[in-house]
């Protein structure tokens, strides 16, 4: 499958106000996440096209995982109005808070559709997570995270027992 090539000016990722995460937090998981996203966290279909101009590409559900994860709440899958046939993911958080660290891999003017909400164990256990190696991909890119993480953001979100529940 080829990389999508969207040209023009891209969307601001989607963060709203939240009593889950700050807006410092969200900056700094931003720039983690932006760090820690590699050939090897993408759809294993898409990682030969790789090249980090756009590294959120075909990052979206790892992503969302990852916030899941950390942060809880649901995932929103969607589809993107003006390519149907692009599936994207973010977060909703249990404050109802949405959070989308992928939307700016969009040009602005293209609409995303919420199509239904899924819980992280739910998108783990999918077909398609289990064909797409979503869970390897998925631990990669949440220890990759906590490399790039403010030690004091690493200390606030690593005590939990991620490993255990995948191996």
């Amino acid at each position: 499958m080829a990389k999508k090539e969207y040209q023009g000016p891209r969307h601001e990722n989607l963060h709203a106000s939240s009593e889950l995460i700050t807006d410092d937090e969200v900056a700094a998981l931003e720039l983690a996440l932006e760090l820690a996203w590699c050939a090897k966290t993408m759809l294993p279909e898409e990682q030969a096209d790789f090249d980090g101009t756009d590294p959120s590409y075909s990052q979206c559900f790892v992503t969302a995982m990852v916030i899941a994860y950390l942060l809880g709440g649901q995932i929103a899958q969607g589809t993107i109005r003006e390519d149907p046939e692009n599936i994207h993911a973010w977060n909703i958080l249990p404050d109802d808070s949405q959070h989308d660290f992928n939307r700016k891999q969009f040009p602005k003017g293209f609409h995303i559709d919420l199509v239904k909400t899924r819980s992280f164990q739910s998108l783990l256990e999918s077909s398609n997570a289990i064909k797409n190696e979503t869970s390897k991909r998925f631990l990669l890119l949440l220890d990759r995270v906590f490399e790039y993480l403010p030690e004091q953001l690493a200390d606030k979100w690593y005590g939990k027992e991620y490993r255990a529940a995948f191996r």
